[in-house]
């Protein structure tokens, strides 16, 4: 009984120093530079999940992976063997589909160069994915007013070479992120 006593105890207090203690963790900077990253190779379910977990609003580390992974998976349609899109008939159809993702400047650079209405079809334009953010590579955030972020990386791929891409990124009322503007340096 007593070592129940105990273990409950601990778990209590672990459960108040523990947030108490990254909250101030969080408010010492507004600039992260994160390096140690595991492989994020992350499903559509935990992107989601990951996407509202956070109750700070903060931008976590969890939200910058998954609404970048969210906004690559979306952007890389199911297509017949004529590229011709299964999912979505129509440009405007397609891209109102990112409305809880990204602003419609980020999704206008994007969809435009990679799709084409032709009739009453949508077709991708067989082409590579975009130099995009690399979650297991290390980057800077910046807090550029109370829930607008900027998350700077810079990348060697093989097949783009040397880039640096930079997201600004706002959290919404709920907490949830939404790729506001992406830039390439």
């Amino acid at each position: 009984m007593r070592k129940i006593l105990y273990l409950t105890m601990i778990v209590a207090l672990m459960l108040v120093i523990i947030p108490y203690s990254l909250g101030d963790v969080q408010a010492e900077s507004s600039q992260i530079t994160v390096k140690d990253h595991k492989n994020h190779n992350v499903s559509q379910k935990q992107v989601d999940n990951d996407l509202n977990m956070e109750e700070n609003h903060e931008l976590s580390e969890a939200q910058i992976i998954a609404v970048t992974q969210q906004f690559l998976n979306h952007l890389v349609q199911e297509t017949d063997e004529n590229y011709k899109v299964k999912n979505y008939q129509s440009l405007k159809e397609y891209k109102n589909s990112f409305s809880n993702i990204a602003s419609e400047k980020v999704v206008n650079k994007y969809v435009n160069y990679l799709y084409e209405e032709k009739g009453q079809a949508l077709y991708i334009i067989p082409t590579e994915t975009p130099a995009w953010f690399a979650p297991s590579n290390e980057y800077e955030k910046t807090s550029l007013d109370n829930n607008t972020y900027r998350i700077t990386q810079s990348n060697d791929m093989e097949m783009y070479g040397e880039y640096t891409i930079i997201f600004d990124i706002k959290l919404n009322e709920n907490g949830q992120p939404y790729i506001i503007n992406v830039q390439y340096q």
